[in-house]
């Protein structure tokens, strides 16, 4: 249970490329959100 909580809680924050990519996207997927427009 350990190593699936620690997979679970490293989230966004490692240093994989897809997390990396992901931090990068966040702010952009945020705005597109209150704006309330679709990401195509």
């Amino acid at each position: 249970m350990d190593a699936e909580k620690t997979a679970f809680t490293e989230g966004i924050y490692g240093d994989k490329l897809y997390q990396k990519r992901a931090r990068a996207a966040l702010p952009i997927l945020v705005e597109y959100a209150k704006l309330g427009e679709i990401v195509t």
